[in-house]
């Protein structure tokens, strides 16, 4: 053989094989994207099904305990965002004609996004009271940052609405408060903090006994509040809950903890309850299911209609589907005659407000 053969069918040997490399065939191309998309949908599996048969304690501070709990935390948190996300694997295996790759995919998306489809539609059962006295709650985080206070103290003026429950509250909102609405509610209980922890409930109804704006959750010293009125007949206790967001190791335990003793107090409370503010954790995660145990049930989930989502609440978040981290709980004395979700001008959460009454049953 001359060079000039052996060296001709060395390159006719090579250029194919780095020409599959650099540029692989269509057929090959599909082959590796499906791998891929396999992998993902597998992944997704593995994590609904985890997050369906975790055993969360929520008072473990094990570090690898507390790290699978917070990823898991985190899962059913975005799971509709990821639902929605695998809608995409869907149309991507229907056009490389991989249709279990396709069924598997929404399969496991409808799982993902069902939860929260299920919220959508309000569930007040028959026979709710409607002739009854009502009680009109607002809850609002307000931004303890946000310099445009007249939109919110004219949206509480706005709403009529007889308590009003506001988180992070500083000097600066206390002074707007007082000014704007202070003669519409007499009855005050607050803690004004220039962090994102002050506190205030504010009432048309006087309040029986003192207030107790230090309830004993957690290990950090984050007001709580936590007040009695009365209302057609009965006393109601008012919860006014500001939940650290779960972002940090140590935050992260010590919202679990926050929670764990929270649940504590209302196991024990003997007044009917309404329970309200930004919890930082949406209807898909563990505390919402030991709530639902304790008798507790969502105001939206009683009278409210689509996601009533409330954060971010930011015009360049358009594209995000946003979360409902703000809510109003209602012991089973309780119902809700209607549910809605504000405007919350430059806060980066929308107040929420509701008509309660003592339920029939």
């Amino acid at each position: 053989m001359q060079r000039n053969d052996f060296d001709q069918q060395g390159v006719t040997g090579r250029v194919p094989t780095l020409r599959r490399l650099v540029w692989p065939s269509w057929a090959s191309r599909k082959q590796t994207i499906a791998r891929q998309l396999w992998f993902i949908v597998i992944a997704a599996s593995v994590a609904v099904l985890a997050a369906l048969i975790w055993p969360d304690d929520l008072r473990q501070t094990n570090r690898a305990y507390v790290a699978v709990s917070w990823l898991l935390f985190m899962f059913r948190t975005f799971a509709f965002h990821g639902g929605l996300a695998l809608l995409i694997v869907v149309g991507i295996a229907l056009m490389l004609r991989r249709r279990k790759l396709a069924a598997t995919a929404g399969l496991v998306a409808a799982m993902m996004v069902s939860g929260e489809l299920r919220t959508m539609w309000p569930t007040a059962s028959a026979g709710t009271p409607t002739d009854r006295s009502t009680l009109r709650v607002m809850s609002a985080n307000l931004l303890v940052g946000n310099n445009a206070m007249e939109g919110i103290v004219a949206e509480i003026r706005a709403s009529q609405a007889d308590v009003v429950m506001l988180q992070e509250y500083s000097r600066a909102w206390h002074t707007a408060m007082q000014s704007g609405v202070g003669r519409l509610y007499p009855h005050v209980a607050y803690r004004t903090r220039e962090d994102s922890f002050g506190i205030a409930i504010y009432s048309k109804h006087p309040f029986i006994d003192e207030p107790e704006i230090m309830l004993p959750l957690g290990s950090h010293d984050i007001p709580q509040v936590r007040a009695v009125v009365h209302f057609d007949g009965r006393n109601i206790a008012l919860y006014n809950i500001h939940l650290l967001p779960p972002f940090g190791f140590d935050y992260v335990i010590e919202t679990r903890k926050q929670f764990a003793d929270l649940a504590g107090l209302l196991a024990e409370e003997r007044l009917p309850v309404i329970l309200a503010g930004d919890f930082n954790f949406t209807s898909a995660c563990t505390q919402t299911g030991l709530l639902a145990d304790l008798g507790f049930r969502d105001s939206h989930a009683w009278a409210g209609s689509g996601r009533g989502t409330t954060w971010p609440n930011h015009p360049t978040l358009w594209f995000f589907p946003s979360l409902m981290l703000d809510h109003i709980y209602l012991s089973r004395e309780l119902c809700a005659l209607s549910h809605g979700v504000g405007v919350g001008e430059q806060s980066d959460h929308r107040p929420i407000t509701a008509e309660i009454a003592i339920s029939a049953k």
